[in-house]
C-alpha cells in the first residue's frame, strides 16, 4: 500500500489509469448490447443471408394458415396473396419503378405466411420491400389488441437494366446495412381488428368514430405512424385504396407499451385494473441525442413524445370502465443545438439568432400542441398547456431556459391581440399557457427528492381542471363517454428522459388515484376510505403496494426504452423510479451509462443518425454517379 502514497504519486495515478481504462472497457462493451434488437433478414438477387430467410423454409407452419397475407420469392420479383386476389411485383426497367400485375393464385404450400406490409424503399439498384413476418401479443381485451412486432424481412427486387459502378455497390450496401440497424434497434407496435388505433389516443379514436361511425375512417396519426413515407408509393403505384397491397399496409409506430395487469386494491375486492402505459415517439426530427436538438423550421421537436397512461379497469374480470391521461414530452421548441465535442462530457449550447425564426418555431409547436389537446374558444381560463421545464437556472441551461422563456412570452403577447381560426373565430387568451420553470438538480441537492412534491402541489390544480378521458361500456354506441382531457402537460429537460421521466411518473401516479377514486359503485367509492387519507398526506406514492410497485416498474421500463433510442443506454436516475430512493449501486450505474453515453454519442451516433434519416424517409438511397459518397456524408 505504501506504493500508492509514494513520492510524486506515479504509482497511484498509473492505478487510477488502469481503473479507468476497466471501467471504460466494461461500458464499451455495455454500449455496444444496449440497444434492443429486432429480427431482421436480408434476401434477393445476390444476397448471401437466405438461409436465414422466411422463404428459405419450404412448408410453412400449422399456426401460420390463418395469416392474412402470403408471399413467395420469384426470380423476376415478389408475388402476394390474400383471400381475394393474387398479385405480383416486378420491376419496370423502362420507368425504373415497380409494377404490379394480377396472377393466378397460387397452392398455399409454395407460398410464406407473413403478417403485412412495412413499406418499399427505392435504392439504387432497385426496390427493397420490408414484410412483417411475425408478431407478438402484447395487450388483449374485448376491446382493444396491441402487437409488437418480432421479425422483419427486407426482400430486394433489382432492376436488371440499372448497372451501378463498384463504388455505388459498396455504398448501396453500406446504406442498407444502417437502415437494417436502425430497424434493428426500434421496437415497433400496431392494433388489428379493433375499433382503436395504437398511433392515436384512446380518447381520439372513441371520439372519432362517434362523430363519424363509419362514413369516414379514422387516417394514422402522421406524427406517429414511422412507416408511412415508404408506403406512399404504395398507394399511388396502386392508385385505389382497396387493392392487395394497401389493404395489408400496417401502420406502425416506435413505442413504449408496458402492462401491469390484474391490479387489486385489496384481497377480497371484486375490482381489479390494469395498468397500460403507451409512449409513441414521433418520427418527425427523430434521431440521436446530439444529432437532433430543438425544433425545425415546422415547429417539430427533437425526442418528442406522447405518453398515454390507460387504466382498464374491470369488475369480476369483466371491463367496468376506461380511462386515460395524456402528457407529452420533448426538446425546448427553440431554434439550438448542442453538437458533440470529445474534449467534455457535456458539449456548449449554441442558440440561433435569429428572433424570427425563434418566434416562429415557438409559435407553430405551441399551436399545434393547442390543435390536438387544447380547447381554444372553451369558456375555460385554466392553462391548458403547461410547459414544466425541468432544466438548471445557471451556465448554459439556464440562458437557454431564459430564452425560451422570452420567446414564449413574445409570442403569447402576439397570438393575444390576434383571432385564431379553429373551428371558429377566437381569441387567445394568454392564461391558458404557463411556463414553470422548476430547477430539478437544485431543488432535489443533496437527496430532498422530496421537494417534488411541491412541484406536484404546484400543478395539482391545473391537473384537475385538464382532466383525463374516461369512457364506460355501451351496448348501443359501443362507449359513453363520461368525461374527456382538455389539455396537456408538457415536460422537458434537456434530453426530455431522466428527470423529465420522474416528473411524469409522479403526473400519472396522482391522475391514475384520481381516476380510481371517482368510480362509484352505487354511490360509494370503490376504493377505501384510508386510501384517499393517505393519498392526500403522501401524493408520491400509490396507498395500496400492489399499485405503487406496478407503476414503478412500469415508468421506470419507460424510461429505459426511450432513453435507449434517444441516448443509447438506459435512462439515469432509474433507481429513484424504480424504489422511491437513490441508491450507490443507482448512482454506479449512471456512472457507467454515462460513459457510455459519451462513447455513442462522439463515436457511433453519426451512423445512428443516418439509419435514422434512411428509415423515417428524411433521406434517400438515390445517389448521383457523379458525386462521391464520402464528400456526401462529410458535408450531411
Amino acid at each position: 500500500m505504501a506504493s500508492l502514497t509514494d513520492g510524486d504519486g506515479s504509482s497511484l495515478c498509473l492505478w487510477r489509469r488502469q481503473s479507468l481504462t476497466v471501467v471504460l472497457v466494461w461500458a464499451l462493451f455495455n454500449a455496444a448490447h444496449a440497444l434492443p434488437k429486432l429480427h431482421t433478414h436480408l434476401t434477393g438477387f445476390g444476397c448471401h443471408s437466405a438461409s436465414k430467410s422466411i422463404f428459405a423454409n419450404e412448408q410453412p407452419s400449422a399456426t401460420s394458415t390463418d395469416a392474412p397475407l402470403w408471399v413467395q420469392q420469384t426470380p423476376q420479383g415478389l408475388i402476394f396473396q390474400d383471400d381475394n386476389e393474387t398479385i405480383s411485383v416486378t420491376m419496370d426497367s423502362s420507368s425504373g419503378d415497380w409494377r404490379v400485375e394480377s396472377c393466378k393464385q397460387k397452392k398455399r404450400k409454395h407460398l410464406t405466411p407473413i403478417e403485412g406490409i412495412y413499406g418499399v424503399y427505392k435504392v439504387p439498384s432497385g426496390t427493397l420491400w420490408v414484410l412483417i413476418t411475425s408478431s407478438d401479443l402484447t395487450y388483449q381485451n374485448e376491446y382493444t389488441q396491441i402487437r409488437r412486432v418480432r421479425g422483419l424481412e427486407l426482400a430486394l427486387i433489382p432492376n436488371t437494366q440499372q448497372q451501378l459502378s463498384q463504388r455505388l455497390v459498396k455504398e448501396q450496401a453500406r446504406q442498407i446495412r444502417l437502415l437494417r440497424q436502425a430497424l434493428r434497434h426500434h421496437i415497433f407496435y400496431f392494433t388489428r381488428g379493433t375499433g382503436t388505433d395504437v398511433t392515436h389516443t384512446l380518447q381520439h379514436s372513441i371520439l372519432w368514430k362517434q362523430q363519424h361511425a363509419n362514413d369516414k375512417p379514422l387516417l394514422p396519426d402522421s406524427r406517429f405512424f414511422w412507416n408511412e413515407p415508404c408506403t406512399r408509393s404504395m398507394v399511388q403505384n396502386s392508385g385505389d385504396a382497396d387493392t392487395l397491397l394497401s389493404r395489408h399496409i400496417i401502420p406502425v409506430t416506435s413505442a413504449f407499451v408496458g402492462v401491469q395487469a390484474n391490479i387489486t386494491f385489496a384481497n377480497d375486492s371484486p375490482y381489479s385494473y390494469d395498468e397500460v402505459l403507451i409512449s409513441r415517439r414521433s418520427r418527425f426530427r427523430a434521431g440521436t441525442r446530439f444529432t437532433k436538438r430543438g425544433a425545425d423550421g415546422t415547429g417539430a421537436v427533437a425526442n418528442y413524445v406522447e405518453t398515454e397512461q390507460v387504466c382498464w379497469l374491470y369488475h369480476k374480470q369483466h371491463v367496468q370502465q376506461v380511462s386515460s391521461h395524456v402528457q407529452t414530452r420533448g426538446s425546448i421548441p427553440l431554434r439550438w443545438s448542442s453538437p458533440t465535442d470529445i474534449k467534455t462530457y457535456r458539449p456548449r449550447v449554441r442558440i440561433g439568432t435569429d428572433p424570427l425564426a425563434q418566434a416562429r418555431a415557438v409559435q407553430t409547436h405551441l399551436l399545434g400542441e393547442f390543435a390536438r389537446y387544447g380547447a381554444i374558444g372553451s369558456p375555460t381560463k385554466y392553462p391548458q398547456l403547461v410547459f414544466i421545464n425541468l432544466i438548471d437556472k445557471k451556465q448554459d441551461q439556464g440562458r437557454l431556459g431564459r430564452s425560451f422563456d422570452s420567446v414564449l412570452q413574445a409570442v403569447l403577447e402576439v397570438l393575444s391581440n390576434s383571432t385564431l381560426s379553429v373551428g371558429e373565430q377566437h381569441k387567445f387568451p394568454p392564461e391558458i399557457v404557463k411556463h414553470v420553470w422548476f430547477d430539478f438538480h437544485a431543488e432535489v441537492k443533496h437527496g430532498n427528492w422530496a421537494r417534488l412534491g411541491s412541484l406536484l402541489n404546484d400543478v395539482k390544480a391545473t391537473l384537475d381542471e385538464q382532466g383525463y378521458f374516461c369512457a364506460v361500456p355501451d351496448s348501443k354506441e359501443g362507449w359513453k363517454v363520461m368525461r374527456t382531457q382538455r389539455g396537456v402537460i408538457r415536460t422537458n429537460c434537456m434530453d426530455c428522459l431522466d428527470r423529465t421521466n420522474v416528473v411524469q411518473s409522479i403526473f400519472g401516479r396522482y391522475m391514475l388515484f384520481q381516476q380510481l377514486n371517482n368510480v362509484r359503485n352505487d354511490k360509494k367509492r370503490i376504493l377505501p376510505v384510508e386510501n384517499g387519507k393517505a393519498f392526500r398526506q403522501n401524493s408520491l406514492a400509490i396507498p395500496w403496494s400492489s399499485g405503487e410497485v406496478s407503476h414503478r416498474l412500469l415508468w421506470a421500463d419507460n424510461a429505459d426504452a426511450i432513453s435507449r433510442l434517444y441516448a443509447g443506454t438506459p435512462a439515469l436516475k432509474g433507481d429513484f423510479t424504480r424504489t422511491g430512493k437513490r441508491t450507490k449501486k443507482g448512482a454506479l450505474d449512471d456512472g457507467m451509462n454515462s460513459l457510455q453515453r459519451y462513447y455513442l454519442n462522439n463515436f457511433l451516433d453519426a451512423d445512428r443518425q443516418e439509419g435514422m434519416d434512411l428509415l423515417t424517409g428524411y433521406a434517400d438511397f438515390s445517389i448521383d454517379e457523379s458525386v462521391d459518397p464520402d464528400v456526401l456524408r462529410n458535408t450531411a
